[in-house]
């Protein structure tokens, strides 16, 4: 009888996979009217704005916004990293402690878990969303 830990290595190719693909769908740059009666698409930016961005070549009452943004994509991300830490899952269902049934029963798989987060964390660190310096932002603060 084979196991998940048989799969792994295809599981791990399938995860960087799919987060390839979310990071290429956010950089063909696609936008999107968000004129529900319209819903036109487009990769090319109008010469026409407005204040709230650039407008709908087809429509003109709405306006172009990108279908997936870099918000959506770092959620996306931190959704993956979600599937595979073991951590937060032990903390949410509160089976903290080594001697818990889960713990026991996931402890073998641990490091699998481990390296499949780790996947997800290659492509979060090359993220720069969430990360302020502040150094940088108050470098006119002198004291």
């Amino acid at each position: 009888m084979r196991q998940v830990v048989d799969f792994f290595v295809s599981l791990q190719n399938q995860l960087t996979d799919a987060i390839r693909g979310d990071i290429d769908e956010y950089y063909l740059g696609w936008l999107k009217c968000d004129d529900p009666a319209c819903s036109h698409r487009t990769t090319t930016l109008p010469v026409v704005s407005e204040r709230n961005g650039a407008m709908c070549n087809v429509c003109f009452k709405g306006v172009l916004k990108p279908e997936v943004t870099y918000q959506s994509l770092y959620h996306q991300l931190c959704f993956y990293k979600l599937q595979f830490d073991v951590e937060y899952a032990l903390k949410k269902y509160k089976q903290i402690g080594y001697n818990s049934i889960a713990a026991i029963k996931v402890q073998e798989y641990r490091k699998y878990y481990s390296a499949l987060t780790d996947v997800v964390d290659f492509y979060l660190n090359e993220s720069g969303y969430n990360e302020v310096s502040l150094p940088r932002l108050f470098h006119w603060m002198k004291l």
